[in-house]
């Protein structure tokens, strides 16, 4: 069969690059693996644990004037987690689990709401001034609300500068590689900015794709370890180019 189009052409002839992450898949059949995943999850849990001890006490102090002891704010927030663990297992068990998972919105508005007043009237329990005591259950309140106010912020600041570092990385980063003379990052980014330079290149019956698919197979036979580089496609098309145009 001819193949006309850069893109028809078959992806199981082309090396593919392995991929950076950990798959947990694999890691099945390895315990050590797995038991150094988990371990590093709990690390991480405890690492975040602290650090909301932290956010709180600063939370605290800006509400009420005060820094409550690290400990007290390590507790409040411990409990309010149990607080959310308990509401939800309850819910499912009196709705039933097929009852929530058909309205997964209610249920999760619910579980919010019911934990958020629970961790606010635990705030306002656990959380104490040295002299004063209690803050109460209204304090409580205010320190939650902007505590959440605080983390709803963050992880929209994170997200709008991932969502605009991935922008910019997919708009920019391949023409200044290619201006600085390194490689794209795969074949399937070089293959499209080969056909960007070369508009003939994605018209299938044209001079320049047939001698394209011709070079493509020609190399499949004579160099293969050519398409270890993921910049394999500008490459061909380059010489396309030259031969074809003569440029």
């Amino acid at each position: 069969m001819q193949l006309s189009h850069p893109f028809s052409l078959s992806m199981a002839t082309i090396p593919q690059l392995d991929h950076a992450g950990f798959n947990f898949y694999n890691a099945g059949a390895n315990p050590a693996v797995l038991f150094g995943a988990l371990i590093g999850l709990f690390l991480f849990l405890v690492l975040l644990f602290l650090i909301q001890g932290v956010v709180l006490k600063l939370i605290t102090r800006m509400v009420t004037g005060f820094f409550p002891t690290y400990g007290s704010a390590l507790l409040a927030i411990f409990l309010s987690g149990v607080w959310l663990l308990l509401v939800a297992f309850i819910t499912i068990v009196v709705r039933g689990r097929e009852s929530v998972a058909a309205s997964p919105g209610p249920f999760q508005i619910f579980v919010g709401v019911v934990s958020f007043l629970l961790s606010a009237a635990t705030y306002g329990a656990v959380l104490a001034h040295p002299r004063e005591g209690q803050i109460g259950t209204g304090q409580g309140l205010v320190v939650k609300v902007v505590e959440t106010v605080a983390y709803v912020s963050f992880f929209f600041l994170i997200g709008f500068v991932l969502g605009f570092s991935q922008l910019a990385t997919s708009r920019f980063s391949a023409p200044f590689r290619t201006a600085m003379g390194q490689q794209y990052k795969s074949a399937d980014e070089a293959q499209r900015e080969a056909v960007r330079r070369y508009p003939e290149l994605g018209v299938p019956g044209t001079p320049f794709n047939r001698e394209f698919v011709a070079r493509y197979h020609r190399y499949q036979q004579t160099d293969p370890t050519m398409f270890n580089n993921p910049e394999w496609p500008l490459r061909i098309a380059d010489e396309t180019s030259r031969s074809v145009n003569g440029r």
